[in-house]
């Protein structure tokens, strides 16, 4: 640590010490407040920069023309479709666990598979959530499902 002198009383300080122990004055020495002032701006940048990530997101999610959500890729439509329509099954809704998966499908669909294990869970008669297997398959646009099995019954 090296010595530097205070910049108000002129005593010996550490170029670190945020506080001269003699007069109590802030950044006593040029290096401290240089520290804190780098502090300060680099604070200063990374507010700036989340809250301009906020607000891009914000405003890039919707259609300027009618306000509609607008999603550059429709399988993250398809994919929230899908497990709605898996959660909507379960005897308790709130409780079913309905984890994100790929999509599988082609061009002309929209096709998500949860195979037992995979984290998957809906409550059964007595309470218990257990490992369920399902499949999904939803329009091209993926606003419409078009087929849900769920532990080999088609309920779709």
């Amino acid at each position: 640590m090296a010595m530097t002198t205070c910049r108000e009383c002129g005593t010996s300080v550490s170029s670190a010490a945020a506080v001269c122990p003699h007069c109590g004055i802030n950044c006593p020495s040029a290096a401290a407040k240089q520290n804190q002032v780098t502090e300060k701006t680099i604070r200063s940048i990374l507010i700036i920069v989340i809250l301009g990530g906020g607000v891009y997101s914000c405003t890039t999610m919707f259609n300027s023309t009618d306000n509609t959500p607008h999603l550059a890729d429709p399988s993250v439509t398809a994919l929230a479709t899908c497990r709605q329509a898996v959660r909507q099954t379960a005897k308790n809704p709130s409780s079913a666990e309905v984890p994100y998966t790929r999509d599988i499908g082609d061009g002309q669909m929209h096709r998500f598979a949860w195979r037992r294990g995979e984290g998957l869970t809906m409550m059964n008669a007595f309470g218990a959530n257990l490992d369920t297997f399902a499949s999904c398959t939803t329009s091209a646009d993926g606003t419409q499902v078009t087929g849900l099995v769920i532990n080999g019954i088609s309920v779709l």
